[in-house]
């Protein structure tokens, strides 16, 4: 059987994505996969997120958009720490109603693209949490090769993590 395909875009956040970010960032696995959010997500926070997002677009270094499906904010990837002519890190979520629909591998192939393009990259790494392994797989489909772990390369809710650590490189 043929899996359809979700015809995304990719376009800069704005305060009107709101209601749908925080919809779809609201959500238990992100909290538990990301370093900031924390579960449940109040609205308040969702606009202060929101709004961090769209001020970071105007950093040298920062270059961020939504998922954006039928006008919806179903998730977020961007670059982030650009050294132009050397590496990026990359960040990615969708909301849980859009996994495993090959959105995100998707979107992550178009941002490589566009990063090894717009800022002559040689790199885009990202990292992974250790237990995340839904999302690891994403980067591998995308291209992205394991280079090794991160012992303890994270802190969150009193407990320190390990994380892999993933790259592709032009």
């Amino acid at each position: 059987m043929n899996k359809m395909k979700i015809k995304y875009k990719l376009r800069r956040p704005t305060k009107s994505d709101l209601k749908s970010f925080h919809k779809n960032k609201n959500d238990k696995t992100i909290a538990k996969n990301m370093f900031g959010p924390k579960y449940p997500l109040t609205l308040n926070q969702a606009k202060k997120d929101l709004n961090k997002l769209i001020l970071d677009n105007k950093k040298e270094n920062t270059d961020i958009f939504v998922i954006d499906i039928d006008g919806e904010a179903t998730g977020m990837i961007g670059l982030w720490e650009i050294i132009p002519q050397l590496k990026a890190k990359i960040g990615y979520f969708i909301g849980k109603d859009y996994r495993g629909k090959g959105i995100t591998t998707e979107a992550i192939k178009e941002i490589v693209k566009y990063g090894f393009k717009k800022y002559k990259l040689r790199r885009i790494y990202g990292n992974v949490k250790f237990e995340n392994k839904a999302s690891a797989r994403v980067l591998e489909k995308a291209g992205f090769k394991l280079e090794g772990i991160q012992k303890k390369n994270g802190f969150k809710y009193r407990k320190y993590f390990d994380e892999f650590l993933y790259a592709r490189v032009k």
